[in-house]
């Protein structure tokens, strides 16, 4: 197997989830090869029975990166190859049997909401839409499978790529319950006094480009809600500095917190009451299912494909796509009210996420692999 991915490491969604796809399959006794652009060193020792082929790129800047990716990278396959099947989890200029579609790069450029000023001419340098709009399409259009992360990217693929979108599979990621589970109340407590999260209740946001995230609807709302206090995690480089000065001129004070990237995430979902998260356009949304795991209840949109593992509650978990900061500061605001709404929450969602892990994941790919022609998986 050759899994095709720009970033070898486990500290974003889609890093995490081909991290996982890999041991899955070497633990199954497949030989796994994997190839990767960004390589950081806390991922560099690859899985056993994992071989790492780092495919060489410039620096800088990002586009240049991505372009150069799926220009070398299957010449690098072709080099160690053949492999039975070839697993692209980002832009792939060659013939992958197999492509992930973690987002449809079209639809989320043409949902991403403008930067004022020049943080709009910036960010659309940095990521200069047409091009790697055309390296996805290419990418989804040359694969003989299309692999989802949810439906509504399924429907997505279906509506931007009506000729080459079938067939496509649905295969949700999963999630780590070693890691994101819920605390006992001596733990936990414990745990929020170590974090200074002792006066609360805290609700958690995670997540980078807060623009798209909607880290802006919770600033409004907030102004309506003093009892919320807010913990930011993760890091926007381009309009960080924009958001936090946003929080001190609208008084919120220390009652946003914005603790950055953190290498473990886990403890600080473990701390918090409840996570919300009014993203604009969110293709699964890891760290959704991943509160849901701590035992945590969630405020999302329809637009997160996560929403649709929730099953039960929907209506006091799940907002309608655009529903303004009034919108989400009153759904907010009746879970901060009551705490045994929040405990009831939190057991539902921690059902419905004990659904999805990693092995589950790993079994469904290798059914997927099976089922093509060719596959000895």
């Amino acid at each position: 197997m050759a899994l095709v991915s720009l970033a070898w490491h486990r500290q974003g969604g889609i890093e995490r989830c081909v991290w996982a796809e890999a041991e899955a399959l070497a633990g199954a006794g497949v030989e796994v090869h994997v190839f990767a652009g960004n390589v950081e060193e806390a991922g560099a020792s690859p899985l056993p029975g994992v071989f790492l082929h780092r495919v060489p790129l410039p620096a800088h800047p990002w586009i240049a990166r991505l372009f150069f990716f799926a220009l070398r990278a299957p010449a690098a396959v072709a080099a160690h190859g053949p492999f039975d099947l070839v697993h692209a989890h980002t832009v792939y200029l060659g013939r992958a049997d197999l492509a992930t579609a973690h987002s449809v790069h079209r639809r989320a450029v043409a949902m991403d909401p403008p930067a004022p000023g020049w943080r709009r001419c910036s960010a659309w340098l940095k990521g200069l839409p047409p091009l790697s709009v055309a390296l996805s399409d290419r990418t989804y259009r040359q694969a003989r499978v299309r692999v989802a992360i949810s439906r509504s990217i399924a429907k997505e693929l279906k509506e931007c790529y009506p000729r080459e979108a079938e067939p496509t599979e649905i295969l949700y990621y999963g999630v780590d319950h070693s890691m994101f589970k819920p605390l006992a109340p001596a733990a936990r407590l414990r745990l929020r006094k170590s974090l200074g999260l002792d006066q609360g209740p805290w609700s958690l946001f995670c997540g980078w480009n807060w623009r798209r995230k909607g880290l802006d609807l919770l600033l409004d709302a907030m102004r309506e809600l003093p009892q919320a206090r807010l913990l930011v995690l993760g890091e926007d480089v381009l309009e960080g500095g924009h958001f936090r000065a946003l929080a001190r001129d609208r008084g919120l004070g220390e009652r946003v917190r914005f603790a950055g990237r953190q290498a473990d995430v886990a403890p600080w979902f473990q701390a918090c009451e409840l996570f919300v998260f009014p993203t604009r356009y969110e293709p699964f949304g890891m760290v959704i299912s991943e509160a849901m795991a701590c035992g945590l209840p969630v405020l999302v949109p329809e637009a997160a494909g996560a929403s649709e593992i929730i099953r039960s509650r929907r209506k006091e978990q799940v907002l309608a796509d655009g529903a303004a900061a009034t919108d989400w500061g009153r759904a907010w605001g009746a879970l901060l009210a009551s705490a045994p709404l929040r405990r009831s929450l939190g057991r539902v969602n921690l059902a419905a996420a004990r659904g999805l892990d990693w092995a589950g994941h790993g079994r469904g790919l290798m059914a997927l692999y099976a089922s093509l022609d060719g596959g000895r998986a």
